[in-house]
């Protein structure tokens, strides 16, 4: 069977369909623009949110004793590496410390070596910790203190003391250690 029409007839039918057509397209085109749009948004708004939270971090204590994981903002004041090292290095607040160990008294002094001397001191949780505090007359740079946390914390062995933490005050460089409580190896070396 055939139809027989007019040219302008099937000029009207084909921009009708190429009408339809185009329509299709730029609906297509507008939400795939869209749905590309939406998707590049999350994208930088996930990555910026991932930034700002690895940035500035959020300081969570540890078991409430004063102890905290060191932000980027707290590494850059000092000038320091121990952050771009990846390893979250607990840091410990002066005034913490100082409760700790009742401001370095001599009753809680356990030793002294080359380095400086080492103090017993308690959290208000009850967790014993040996504080390390390095003489200040020691010529060892921020650098060099913050390499050596970072050499400290990747060094985890049961025959080691694990290092808790840390601390940096103006001169006043500290090492927070477990506490270990039967006296000090030369006790056992030399008798």
């Amino acid at each position: 069977m055939y139809i027989r029409l007019s040219v302008s007839a099937v000029h009207f039918l084909s921009t009708k369909q190429n009408t339809r057509k185009g329509k299709g397209i730029i609906i297509g085109v507008v939400v795939g623009s869209v749905a590309v749009v939406m998707v590049l948004l999350a994208i930088v708004w996930i990555l910026t949110w991932a930034r700002h939270k690895h940035t500035f971090g959020t300081k969570k204590a540890i078991e409430g004793d004063g102890l905290q994981i060191a932000t980027k903002s707290f590494f850059d004041k000092l000038g320091g590496d121990i952050y771009k090292s990846g390893i979250d290095v607990p840091f410990c607040n002066w005034e913490s410390i100082l409760a700790a160990t009742e401001n370095f008294s001599d009753v809680h002094k356990l030793g002294r070596g080359g380095f400086g001397s080492v103090y017993k001191g308690m959290f208000p949780g009850g967790q014993e910790i040996a504080v390390k505090r390095l003489s200040s007359c020691s010529l060892q740079g921020i650098n060099k203190f913050q390499n050596e946390v970072v050499l400290i914390a990747n060094l985890q062995h049961r025959n080691l003391v694990r290092l808790l933490g840390y601390c940096m005050k103006e001169n006043e460089k500290i090492l927070l250690y477990e506490y270990m409580p039967n006296k000090s190896l030369d006790t056992f070396i030399i008798a």
